[in-house]
């Protein structure tokens, strides 16, 4: 029996080596068209989705503060180089400040935001890459990394031009654990090598630090790598601890040398040190900024939702993993681990203030997961690779609508709006005395569906920091000063 069973086999196999001599070139797969048709679709997408943030002229809160600084202090550039160093960020200094240089206007923003969504795109091929690594189709990774790349957080970095670059840092992280995994697998470690993952981290942290939190993503999607043993697995995982927690010893290493150069008085007094109350740190993280990753999409948070997502995590993650019971334990584990991880800088410092952009490692590695759940489910189920895909696109499209509804109405249209009302005021369209003490949003003023933090729906005019710098930048354009200023 075993040996007509293996006759079958070896004819198959003959036939198919055979048919693949004889097929014409044109009916052969063609990976790596499948791969350019992937990625093109990818950048496309991505291009589509984000594309309202930089074909609409406005600006968003801090870019009205950082424009006036610019345009009244001559020496902008030592200002933010300070305040960027005080928040342990030399390197996002160094895209800023030449990026920053070329703006005199509103209308010169607009660039920024693309220059936004081009390294969105950059990322997603990173994820794109990382997904391929562990064998998933050239769509299917595809699918999955557009999912990743539109969540909140990056519809937040693709409207917030100032902001362009933060998530250079999460390219950074792909390419140290890209390195490190290199040197692990490779048999002979090049010593001389050896410090390229930890400095490549250093610069993600450098730029970011909750963008640099996307390295636990990376190391995330290693852990369902078929291929892998257990003890690569755990090896990897060790590795990437090793890594990220020096690069961040360094990094507050870089805080407390800029302290000490440039003086607290710059420093926000939540940020000044850590947290002593750890207790009180962890609800706070599980009522706030894991509530709102599991909502994954939603703006709105919702219990109920939050408690299905992680239901359905908890149940098809485990799916997903391969290795005998007692390793799909310890892998399952591994990968819960990284969720506290994924908000590192924000649990160890006093405050307790969440954003999405603060979310950026943690969304991501909850978007993943609920994801990995769903391939674990129909991997149980024995569902053939076509229908993950479908199921994975179809994921897709409805995030990446998603994204776009959530970016057009919560910030393009709202802001556009203010902007025009303001310019309009101050352009004397409702007599002089308005044009002097215009009317000026309050936060529950907002043009948008709703308020959430100081990022979806929130009126730039609401910020106190902004009020002054939009009502002189229109002046200063109604007067036609700010083209005579470069």
């Amino acid at each position: 029996m075993l040996q007509a069973q293996r006759a079958k086999v070896l004819t198959r196999t003959r036939l198919t080596s055979e048919l693949d001599d004889v097929l014409p070139a044109k009916l052969k797969p063609r990976p790596t068209l499948q791969m350019a048709v992937a990625l093109l679709l990818l950048a496309v997408s991505l291009v589509l989705v984000y594309s309202s943030s930089f074909t609409h002229e406005f600006a968003f809160s801090d870019d009205y503060f950082c424009l006036y600084e610019k345009l009244r202090n001559q020496l902008w550039a030592d200002g933010f180089w300070m305040q960027f160093c005080l928040q342990a960020r030399p390197l996002d200094a160094l895209f800023f400040i030449p990026l920053m240089s070329n703006v005199h206007k509103i209308a010169d923003l607009l660039p920024l935001r693309a220059v936004a969504v081009d390294y969105i795109v950059c990322l997603s091929f990173c994820y794109y890459a990382a997904f391929r690594s562990i064998r998933f189709a050239p769509y299917q990774a595809a699918a999955l990394a557009l999912c990743l790349c539109t969540v909140p957080s990056f519809q937040v970095w693709s409207v917030w031009a100032i902001a362009a670059h933060a998530v250079v840092a999460g390219i950074f992280s792909y390419l140290a654990f890209h390195v490190l995994q290199l040197q692990l697998k490779s048999a002979n470690i090049s010593w001389w090598l050896a410090p390229v993952p930890f400095l490549l981290q250093l610069c993600a942290a450098a730029t970011y630090q909750p963008a640099s939190m996307l390295f636990w993503s990376f190391l995330a999607i290693s852990l369902f790598d078929e291929e892998a043993t257990f003890e690569q697995k755990v090896k990897i995982y060790a590795a990437g601890l090793l890594v990220v927690g020096t690069a961040m010893v360094l990094d507050f290493g870089v805080f407390l040398w800029a302290k000490q150069h440039f003086g607290a008085a710059g420093v926000l007094e939540g940020r000044s040190h850590l947290t002593s109350d750890v207790i009180g740190k962890l609800k706070w993280f599980v009522k706030g900024p894991l509530l709102d990753s599991l909502n994954v999409f939603r703006i709105s948070d919702s219990v109920a939702f939050a408690i299905k997502s992680a239901a359905f995590i908890g149940l098809g993650l485990p799916f997903a993993f391969t290795g005998v019971g007692r390793q799909r334990s310890l892998l399952f584990l591994m990968a819960l681990s990284l969720v506290p991880l994924a908000y590192l800088p924000n649990l160890l410092v006093a405050e307790s203030f969440s954003t999405y952009r603060s979310q950026t490692g943690l969304i991501v590695l909850i978007m993943l997961y609920a994801l990995m759940a769903l391939f674990g489910f129909l991997k149980m189920l024995r569902c053939r690779s076509r229908v993950l895909t479908v199921a994975l696109c179809s994921v897709a499209v409805f995030s990446a609508f998603t994204a776009y509804e959530n970016v057009v109405n919560y910030f393009v249209i709202p802001q556009t709006l203010e902007l025009a009302l303001l310019r309009a005021q101050i352009g004397q369209q409702f007599g002089e005395h308005v044009a002097n003490h215009p009317y000026l949003f309050e936060r529950q003023d907002t043009l948008a569906p709703s308020v959430k933090y100081d990022e979806f729906g929130m009126p730039s005019s609401a910020q106190f920091f902004a009020k002054q710098p939009m009502q002189v930048l229109l002046r200063l354009e109604r007067d036609d000063k700010l083209n005579s200023a470069r």
